[in-house]
């Protein structure tokens, strides 16, 4: 028994021996044969164009043009313009077709007033609670609802087009004025002011109104920022 293990362990090292022998030799060929194949093939092949999303062109050509009558700012007079709204729903009027700009109107916080002025056939009003409002009068009954599409499609969308479009941006310039220590005195100091304010109306109350007055002027006097911040 111990004469044939002897045996066939001498076997098995000696087969072992020889198949690595010639294995590994063969195998470095055909690894060899292999990578070469590779190379060649990658070389002779052509290279794949790279696929890209094509970035869509940005549109110049005027969303509506046309003759309109507007009327002027500080002199109330009538005057025929030609008027552009570009993509971006920016407005200009010019004093004729391809002729010089006059000038332009930007939409944002508008609203469009069907009704412009009474008496005067086919007019619009493009009204603003603080700025100027624009009095527009079209030529037909069917122009001036084309105009009203068009002027009511930029009131809505002319503040999104002069926003930033820089989300960073757009988050940190509100949160750093916040922090800056300017802005923070000015709100402390108005802060302060409502403090003392409603000291004085406390003031003129007896027992626990004058009571209130004294707890809100020393919360002013902590809350008031240093003369040196100023």
């Amino acid at each position: 028994s111990t004469m044939l293990d002897e045996y066939k362990r001498r076997r098995i090292e000696e087969r072992t021996k020889a198949i690595c022998e010639t294995f590994s030799k063969e195998y470095i060929r055909a690894y060899k044969d292999a990578l070469i194949a590779k190379i060649k093939k990658e070389y002779n092949q052509k290279p794949k164009e790279a696929k890209q999303l094509l970035t869509p062109p940005i549109p110049t050509e005027p969303i509506k043009e046309g003759w309109l009558v507007k009327q002027g700012g500080a002199i109330k007079n009538w005057k025929k313009r030609w008027f552009v709204v570009y993509p971006d729903y920016s407005i200009e009027y010019l004093e004729k077709q391809g002729g010089k700009k006059k000038g332009e109107i930007n939409l944002d916080g508008y609203s469009v007033v069907e009704e412009g002025i009474k008496g005067k056939d086919f007019t619009i009003e493009l009204h603003h609670k603080k700025l100027r409002c624009w009095f527009i009068q079209c030529a037909t009954a069917e122009e001036k609802k084309e105009w009203v599409d068009t002027f009511t499609v930029c009131c809505k969308k002319a503040s999104r087009a002069s926003s930033n479009k820089d989300p960073v941006m757009a988050y940190a310039f509100p949160a750093r004025l916040r922090a800056h220590p300017l802005v923070a005195v000015a709100v402390g100091l108005v802060h302060v002011q409502r403090l003392r304010g409603r000291a004085r109306g406390r003031a003129h109350c007896g027992g626990a109104g004058a009571r209130r007055a004294v707890r809100h002027l020393a919360r002013a006097d902590r809350a008031a920022p240093d003369a040196g911040d100023r």
